[in-house]
């Protein structure tokens, strides 16, 4: 039988054992993950569905004690004969899971091999998987008198219907927000935010409503981003603030920025204390630290100096290559810099136009 391709590493969150009868344990265990290849929803296989930015066989993979082998299988696959290849001999159990039930919590799973290794079973039948003794697996071929053990039944919920899907929606959306307050995290209206489970937030942190952070955002301590913002595979320096309905993609902000209103950000890097003002868009474009950009400012494939100003509605454009604006320049309003590089120092005028110009 093929293996699913290995799951994609990613850092998703951490959690704490809030139900766990003691210390993680030491018990050794290999870890299975079944994936049943005729099992859809929305068209698609259920452990593809995504919830939270992960999908559903990561959210099981999580709750794993280590790297699980993932396995394809059908409805009339045997258990025991699927897994037996992979069984490491210094290991005492095996952790058999399903991949369509994303609820699995890492502190129910360290009861469970209490639990079975308490009462010495060899087998322990659940809702949506097994326990077993791997002498158990090497000696048998099918399963004989086995009683199913209700334990933490909530965690072994498999989604089958849409119904099923918003309920553990909801359940693993809230499970990620409740992490992020524990940090310190403060939501203004979290029924109205969306954030990813890959997400990092600093402590002090404050989330206005309407706020999506996707894609393994990274939002430092101390920072305030408004409402109806949208972060996307991007980091925030910490101290920093971004305002109301801006945009940033695939970019890096550095510390103590200042972000106005209805900035759009994408492809670039923000340096250290720079200021961008309202309804103004970055594209593959750098600011060096403490520039100060004005309302309205484009910049596509543009390079600003350190402590340079632009101010409003001007333009810096690279069409046929990068434009450069060395340090401490000043660029007057409604000036337009095409396919130039100026160097420090320099003062251009309001309502200027200079097209490809080399400074020397």
């Amino acid at each position: 039988m093929e293996t699913i391709e290995e799951y994609k590493q990613v850092r998703i969150i951490n959690e704490e054992a809030e139900f766990s009868e003691g210390e993680t344990n030491n018990i050794s265990a290999d870890f299975f993950i079944l994936c049943e290849e005729d099992k859809k929803l929305f068209n698609q296989n259920i452990y593809n569905l995504t919830v939270c930015g992960m999908s559903y066989l990561n959210w099981v993979v999580r709750a794993c004690g280590k790297q699980p082998k993932i396995l394809s299988v059908s409805n009339n696959t045997n258990v025991l004969e699927i897994i037996r290849p992979y069984i490491n001999p210094d290991s005492e159990y095996s952790v058999v899971f399903y991949a369509d039930t994303p609820l699995l919590s890492k502190s129910h799973v360290n009861d469970l091999l209490n639990f079975v290794d308490r009462k010495r079973m060899n087998v322990c039948k659940l809702k949506r998987g097994f326990v077993l003794s791997n002498d158990y697996v090497m000696e048998n071929d099918e399963f004989y008198s086995v009683d199913e053990y209700d334990f933490s039944s909530n965690d072994f919920f498999e989604v089958k219907t849409i119904d099923d899907f918003v309920f553990a929606k909801n359940i693993l959306a809230k499970k990620v927000l409740d992490y992020h307050k524990g940090n310190g995290t403060i939501f203004e209206n979290e029924q109205t935010v969306c954030v990813d489970a890959n997400v990092e937030i600093g402590a002090f942190s404050r989330i206005s409503s309407g706020v999506s952070l996707v894609q393994g955002v990274k939002i430092g301590a101390n920072s305030i981003i408004d409402k109806n913002v949208i972060i996307m595979g991007s980091s925030i320096g910490k101290n920093s603030s971004i305002g109301v309905g801006s945009i940033i993609i695939n970019s890096i902000v550095k510390d103590n920025v200042k972000i106005a209103e209805k900035v759009i950000i994408k492809n670039s890097v923000i340096g250290n204390n720079t200021v961008i003002d309202i309804n103004s868009s970055l594209n593959s474009s750098s600011l060096r630290d403490c520039a100060n950009i004005g309302a309205n400012v484009c910049l596509d494939d543009a390079r600003i100096g350190e402590n340079s100003v632009l101010q409003k509605y001007s333009r810096v454009i690279g069409v046929k290559d990068r434009a450069i604006i060395g340090a401490c320049s000043k660029i007057g309003a409604n000036s337009e810099i095409i396919d130039s590089v100026l160097g420090k120092n320099s003062v251009i005028q309001k309502n200027s136009k200079i097209d490809d110009r080399v400074d020397r």
